[in-house]
């Protein structure tokens, strides 16, 4: 029998008592949105407990989301949704909410699963207090930007419920462009990633774990339900495969609509990419000089990518594809690089389009793209030295 224990934590309701069915939504375990939810809901004794333990056992019912926050087939929550109709308690003060991160800070709180609506019981926690005496080192997925899925409790019959969707693990650094394709696609299909960065520069892709997970060592690496994968265009594939419904515009099923989304993402990866590449990461990490002949076959591979946008919306057409996804992410990277893009106005207008349509531009993208120009900043710094 499904477990109807579950108790709303913002009007105190309890599943049990109810006569319609209602979700019940679990804390977040991103610290810094939990953070937000126990300070919303106004409860202090929420503040004192590990956000793993909130998550686990703590919940707050449909009632106090707005529509717009509640998906249409209603068994998830949107991104970022916080709990905002019918509150009973005024938020709380900082000085709290400061308890809560210092408990928090030292917690090791990483994501086994999504951020589920899910059967669990709820169990009555005593407030405390104090502290736990001994926490171990943090361990927080990057905050930012992902939804609360609704999967089904472990003690529900698999035949009345969907199967149980597992979080999927990115290993990524912020600054590469074919780790922001998978964070652009992650966005645009509503995913949740428990983000995993690796700092390249020390060597962390050539740890032992990792190595078995991908013995090219190289990100973006995924591990989906145990399934490791790696190379961003075949991520990209697979997720829109696997997740995106047999509608997906992302990755269309008609022949050759999809052949023509295939050849866009082997010209950003054989042709546009690389030369970029070939031009640039010299100069920067190498401390070369430009070179005139690589720079000719970039700004041949950009006259090509013109001619592909020639009347259209998109580069395989009026719809946003993966196509477009990976290229953004090829072409904000040479406009960061401060190479310019006037001689290519079809390339420019679909740029400025791609920053207001791609779903989470910002978060997706932009985070890593003022990552990368650091790092350029960086380099040069020590290459004029």
């Amino acid at each position: 029998m499904p477990d109807t224990h579950r108790t709303c934590e913002v009007c105190g309701i309890k599943e049990r008592h109810l006569n319609e069915k209602r979700f019940f939504a679990r804390f977040p375990l991103d610290v810094n949105r939990c953070k937000e939810w126990v300070k919303i809901v106004g409860k202090e004794d929420l503040a004192y407990l590990q956000v793993h333990m909130l998550h686990d056992l703590k919940h707050v019912c449909e009632v106090h989301f707005s529509r717009r926050e509640i998906t249409k087939s209603k068994k998830r929550l949107k991104k970022r949704a916080v709990p905002k109709l019918n509150l009973t308690l005024p938020p709380l003060r900082d000085e709290i909410l400061f308890q809560f991160l210092q408990l928090n800070s030292q917690a090791d709180v990483t994501p086994q699963g999504q951020f589920e609506v899910q059967a669990v019981p709820s169990a009555s926690m005593p407030a405390s207090s104090s502290q736990p005496s001994s926490l171990e080192k943090t361990d927080v997925t990057p905050q930012g930007q992902f939804e609360v899925q609704a999967v089904p409790s472990a003690s529900m019959p698999t035949s009345s419920v969907n199967p149980v969707e597992m979080a999927i693990d990115l290993y990524f650094t912020a600054g590469s462009a074919p780790c922001r394709v998978v964070l652009l696609v992650a966005a645009a299909l509503d995913l949740q990633l428990n983000l995993k960065p690796l700092n390249l520069w020390e060597g962390e892709q050539l740890q032992a774990d990792f190595l078995k997970l991908n013995p090219q060592h190289t990100v973006p690496t995924i591990v989906d339900e145990g399934f490791p994968l790696w190379e961003s265009r075949a991520i990209s594939r697979y997720l829109v495969n696997k997740y995106g419904g047999d509608s997906s515009s992302l990755y269309p099923k008609d022949l050759m609509a999809r052949a023509l989304v295939d050849q866009r993402l082997d010209f950003d990866i054989g042709t546009l990419y690389p030369r970029f590449a070939q031009y640039f990461y010299p100069q920067v990490f190498g401390g070369g000089k430009p070179d005139a002949a690589s720079l000719k076959k970039l700004e041949e591979a950009l006259v090509f990518l013109n001619a592909f946008l020639e009347g259209q919306k998109y580069v395989t057409g009026d719809v946003l594809t993966i196509a477009d996804l990976s290229l953004v992410a090829t072409i904000s990277t040479i406009d960061a690089a401060e190479i310019s893009l006037k001689s290519y106005p079809n390339v420019e207008k679909w740029f400025e389009l791609m920053k207001t349509t791609a779903p989470d531009y910002q978060n997706a993208n932009q985070k890593g793209i003022d990552e990368f120009k650091k790092l350029i900043a960086q380099m040069k710094a020590k290459t004029e030295l």
